[in-house]
Protein backbone atom coordinates (compact mmCIF):
# COMPACT_ATOMS: atom_id res chain seq x y z
CA UNK A 1 0.00 0.00 0.00
CA UNK A 2 2.82 2.41 0.80
CA UNK A 3 5.20 1.24 -1.90
CA UNK A 4 7.43 4.00 -3.21
CA UNK A 5 6.24 6.55 -0.66
CA UNK A 6 8.87 8.95 0.65
CA UNK A 7 8.48 11.09 3.75
CA UNK A 8 10.77 14.10 3.79
CA UNK A 9 11.74 15.36 7.24
CA UNK A 10 13.57 18.70 7.52
CA UNK A 11 15.74 18.59 10.62
CA UNK A 12 18.47 20.23 12.67
CA UNK A 13 19.76 18.67 15.86
CA UNK A 14 19.65 20.52 19.16
CA UNK A 15 22.11 18.27 20.99
CA UNK A 16 19.83 15.75 22.74
CA UNK A 17 17.12 18.33 23.36
CA UNK A 18 13.42 18.25 22.45
CA UNK A 19 14.06 18.19 18.68
CA UNK A 20 16.15 15.06 18.94
CA UNK A 21 13.57 13.39 21.19
CA UNK A 22 10.76 14.32 18.79
CA UNK A 23 12.69 12.96 15.81
CA UNK A 24 13.36 9.66 17.58
CA UNK A 25 9.65 9.36 18.38
CA UNK A 26 8.70 10.08 14.75
CA UNK A 27 11.20 7.54 13.40
CA UNK A 28 9.89 4.91 15.83
CA UNK A 29 6.29 5.69 14.92
CA UNK A 30 6.89 5.25 11.20
CA UNK A 31 8.98 2.10 11.76
CA UNK A 32 6.10 0.48 13.66
CA UNK A 33 3.08 1.78 11.77
CA UNK A 34 4.37 2.01 8.18
CA UNK A 35 7.66 0.13 7.91
CA UNK A 36 7.59 0.02 4.11
CA UNK A 37 7.83 3.78 3.58
CA UNK A 38 11.11 5.55 2.99
CA UNK A 39 12.16 8.18 5.52
CA UNK A 40 14.45 10.86 4.12
CA UNK A 41 15.98 13.19 6.69
CA UNK A 42 17.34 16.45 5.33
CA UNK A 43 19.66 17.51 8.11
CA UNK A 44 21.21 20.91 8.54
CA UNK A 45 24.22 20.10 10.69
CA UNK A 46 26.19 22.26 13.03
CA UNK A 47 25.33 25.51 14.70
CA UNK A 48 27.30 27.68 12.28
CA UNK A 49 24.69 27.22 9.56
CA UNK A 50 21.27 28.77 10.32
CA UNK A 51 18.31 26.46 9.80
CA UNK A 52 16.65 26.69 6.41
CA UNK A 53 13.55 24.52 6.05
CA UNK A 54 13.72 24.77 2.24
CA UNK A 55 17.35 23.68 2.16
CA UNK A 56 16.63 20.79 4.52
CA UNK A 57 13.67 19.63 2.38
CA UNK A 58 15.83 19.82 -0.74
CA UNK A 59 18.50 17.71 0.96
CA UNK A 60 15.89 15.14 1.97
CA UNK A 61 14.44 15.13 -1.56
CA UNK A 62 17.78 14.04 -3.02
CA UNK A 63 17.45 10.85 -0.93
CA UNK A 64 13.87 10.07 -2.03
CA UNK A 65 12.82 7.36 -4.45
CA UNK A 66 13.39 8.48 -8.02
CA UNK A 67 9.90 7.39 -9.03
CA UNK A 68 8.03 7.92 -5.77
CA UNK A 69 4.24 7.72 -5.94
CA UNK A 70 3.83 10.23 -3.16
CA UNK A 71 6.13 12.53 -1.23
CA UNK A 72 5.00 13.87 2.12
CA UNK A 73 6.65 16.75 3.97
CA UNK A 74 6.51 16.08 7.69
CA UNK A 75 6.37 19.10 9.97
CA UNK A 76 6.42 19.44 13.70
CA UNK A 77 7.03 22.65 15.58
CA UNK A 78 9.01 20.58 18.09
CA UNK A 79 11.69 19.98 15.49
CA UNK A 80 12.24 23.69 14.87
CA UNK A 81 11.99 25.41 18.26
Amino acid sequence: MFDRVSVLIPYQSDGNGPRDCALEWVLGYYAKSMPEIELCIGEISGTEEPFSRSKAINRAYTQAFVNANFIFFWFSPFLFF
